[in-house]
């Protein structure tokens, strides 16, 4: 039996000069809106500010490792190089994890041209480039970035090694696979679905008698050895506290979660890709035993193992948004052959004209909520309702900075900052934003859950012993109740009134007063100053 081809003309044959000139004009559109989002997040990667998360990578940043408590080194290392290339501010922080997403794009088309030829490629590009969920991933300075860069590159490395057994392919593809773990610990669920592709094919199981397979996974072991052995040497800490901490969150056994993640997943996608990647997993499942060109049991081997691992997390515990994606990236060419071939029901009922109307209006439809939504990251502070992680943190920045610089010129010495809130956000925004000259020192901006233990990462950079006798100014955005009050009282020799530093009305979803004391004489806690009053 002749072998599957793996070109799109056996798929898809226009039928004359006019319904080829017509898909070029679609073709054009889908390449404009892509150059025009890139270009697009490249002018407004400076004008907004960091969120949380990215000022607390920006921390990893400054305290290089081979590892993190809650996350790989790779994302610092990235800030890092932005940041010594254009500085400590927002286009630093963020503009190797853009270049990474733009690179994406490519192989984007380079993985769906390999399976299904030009079309395939640039349907597969398109839809990576203007799915919002990816377009995001591109635009902060997060560990999903470079995970998605790297997992393509390893579909794209064992694509050709497949097809021609070169090592040096394998070799591309273990490093990748290891940079990819380094990334974020979802990288490890690549090892499996390579197997599993190996095992799915006849042809494909004699490479494994080949001294490729096993030298990529031996480079992979090799990359991903320093993320290892950091946790051997810290009582395995990152890997408990990702992996033992999830299952410790799960409770009874329920679809709510499932439904909530599903449903994030169908408006972060939008309707049409979402339902479009979710036709290719089922067609690629169906076909997967009789497939011999290869392009289905791809889709599905590095699809579903991590989907089944999110599903399956999500009956019992929260799935967060950002976790599925890097599963869909070896559904694109097959969305995009089955998009061309009209192979989804409501498309192949359709006319030609009808079918170019339909893609169109996605296209449109979906590069304007894109559009849209940059847009709004890039309005001035104050002049829009924001979210809660949107607020004015530069604005924060200098008030916490002056209030320190009088305490210090009142005190003549410098005082730490004690941040009463979360783990880190609060207090990493502080620590991006109010530096100036000579002070403060980001190591002297504490969480107060450092001092119980509880401060993730900000538990390897700053110990609490090393402040007794210091004087602080402690800053807060949580209520303060009697019980708080009476907990960072303890905390302290004495300490001043409290008093309003700041107010920021145009917040959603939290607290719009930051407030302030002065504490002189710091010593241990003796009540959790988190505690709910």
């Amino acid at each position: 039996m002749k072998q599957e081809t793996l070109r799109p003309s056996a798929i898809v044959t226009p039928a004359g000069g006019g319904r080829t000139r017509r898909f070029s004009l679609l073709s054009g559109g889908l390449v404009a809106a892509i150059g025009l989002l890139l270009a697009g997040r490249l002018a407004l990667l400076g004008s907004f500010q960091l969120l949380p998360e990215e000022a607390y990578y920006w921390m990893f940043a400054k305290h290089p490792t081979a590892c993190y408590i809650d996350h790989p080194p790779m994302v610092a290392a990235l800030i890092a190089a932005g940041t010594f290339l254009f500085g400590d501010n927002e286009f630093g922080v963020r503009i190797i994890c853009y270049l990474l997403a733009a690179a994406s794009v490519g192989l984007c088309y380079v993985l769906g041209r390999y399976w299904g030829g030009r079309r395939a490629g640039l349907g597969a590009a398109g839809l990576f480039g203007i799915a919002p969920i990816y377009v995001g991933a591109g635009y902060l300075a997060t560990p999903d970035t470079p995970l998605l860069f790297f997992w393509l590159l390893v579909l794209v490395a064992v694509t050709r090694a497949t097809r021609g057994d070169r090592l040096a392919w394998w070799l591309l593809a273990g490093a990748s696979a290891g940079l990819a773990f380094t990334s974020k610990y979802p990288g490890a669920m690549l090892i499996p679905s390579v197997l599993l592709f190996l095992l799915s094919g006849r042809r494909e199981r004699r490479l494994l008698t080949r001294p490729g397979p096993w030298l990529a996974l031996a480079v992979a072991a090799a990359v991903a050895l320093p993320v290892i052995w950091w946790n051997y040497q810290h009582d395995w800490a990152s890997f408990r506290f990702q992996f033992a901490r999830r299952y410790g969150q799960h409770g009874a056994i329920g679809v709510g979660h499932t439904l909530a993640w599903l449903g994030g997943q169908f408006a972060l996608m939008t309707p049409p890709i979402f339902a479009l990647l979710a036709a290719a997993l089922v067609v690629a499942v169906r076909r997967f035993r009789a497939d011999r060109g290869g392009r289905w049991r791809f889709a599905a081997c590095f699809a579903v193992p991590w989907l089944v691992v999110c599903f399956w997390h999500g009956l019992f515990s929260q799935v967060r948004p950002n976790w599925p994606p890097p599963a869909y990236l070896s559904l694109l060419p097959a969305g995009a052959l089955l998009l061309r071939s009209g192979g989804l029901p409501v498309v192949r009922r359709l006319s030609h004209r009808g079918r170019r109307i339909l893609m169109g209006l996605c296209l449109a439809a979906t590069v304007a909520l894109d559009a849209a939504a940059l847009g709004y990251t890039a309005l001035p502070p104050g002049s829009v309702p924001r979210p809660n992680i949107m607020r004015d943190w530069a604005e924060l920045g200098r008030h916490v900075a002056r209030a320190a610089e009088a305490m210090r010129q009142d005190r003549g010495r410098e005082p730490i900052v004690l941040v009463i809130a979360s783990k880190y956000q609060l207090a990493s925004e502080i620590a991006f934003y109010a530096r100036g000259p000579g002070w403060p020192d980001y190591d002297r901006i504490v969480p107060v859950a450092v001092l119980l233990g509880e401060g993730l990462s900000y538990n390897l950079w700053v110990r609490p012993e090393q402040f007794i006798g210091q004087d602080a100014l402690v800053v807060g955005e949580e209520a303060l109740t009697p019980h708080r009050y009476e907990a960072i009282e303890s905390c302290f020799e004495r300490t001043d009134p409290p008093e309003i530093l700041l107010t920021q009305p145009m917040v959603v979803g939290g607290t719009p007063t930051f407030w302030m004391m002065r504490g002189y004489g710091f010593r241990a806690p003796s009540a959790p100053a988190t505690r709910p009053g």
